[in-house]
């Protein structure tokens, strides 16, 4: 497994990842509020990080490039649900569980590039805290269309975010020093996420 830990919950369901399996837990009362209409950012504990963690850089509206990608995705996600319900039950199950462990992924590759984006801020990297959170505003609202799909509520959504959160502030322990352990642990298996989200989607898909 990646990383070493204290003793830690049975896991739920292994994500795969470059290393072998990265293993997600479901903590049970776990809840945090989302808001309606928008998947909000992942929320850091102060204690853990630097303020540089919790700025955010203006967002930019009227971006067209931005609505267009937003049209898109709900496209998808229109086609994806029509392509569900058009399916047997069986074929249907698959297809759920496909889009589910797809969604856990982009959640995990969200917090991933949040910690990114933080640790490039404060050793003033320009460049690689834009990258950084341009992917990871693209793989959140990825993730919260995938959700939607499912039928996922906003709150179940959060949680798994959360835990990715724990489990990657186990690796980092609050050092940015040691964001090599989460490039290890995440990052080709991100990046490969964050250019062709299909692609891993297929990938469930054909099995």
């Amino acid at each position: 497994m990646i990383g070493s830990v204290a003793k830690r919950p049975r896991p739920v369901r292994d994500f795969p990842t470059r290393n072998g399996y990265l293993e997600v837990f479901f903590d049970i009362g776990v809840s945090l509020k989302a808001a309606l209409h928008e998947f909000p950012a992942v929320a850091v504990p102060q204690e853990q990080l630097s303020k540089a963690f919790r700025s955010r850089p203006p967002h930019k509206n009227g971006d067209r490039l931005s609505t267009m990608n937003e049209v898109r995705m709900i496209l998808l996600r229109a086609a994806a649900l029509a392509l569900l319900l058009s399916l047997p039950a069986q074929a249907q199950d698959e297809k759920k569980t496909a889009v589910d462990v797809v969604q856990a992924e982009l959640s995990i590759c969200v917090v991933y590039y949040t910690f990114v984006r933080g640790c490039a801020i404060e050793k003033a990297e320009v460049n690689v805290a834009s990258v950084a959170n341009s992917n990871a505003e693209r793989l959140r609202k990825y993730a919260f269309q995938a959700g939607q799909t499912i039928r996922m509520d906003n709150e179940a959504m959060i949680a798994r975010q959360k835990v990715a959160v724990e489990q990657q502030q186990k690796l980092l322990e609050g050092n940015c020093e040691n964001i090599v352990k989460l490039d290890e642990a995440y990052g080709a298996r991100c990046k490969a996420l964050s250019d062709n989200p299909q692609a891993i989607l297929d990938q469930y898909l054909k099995r």
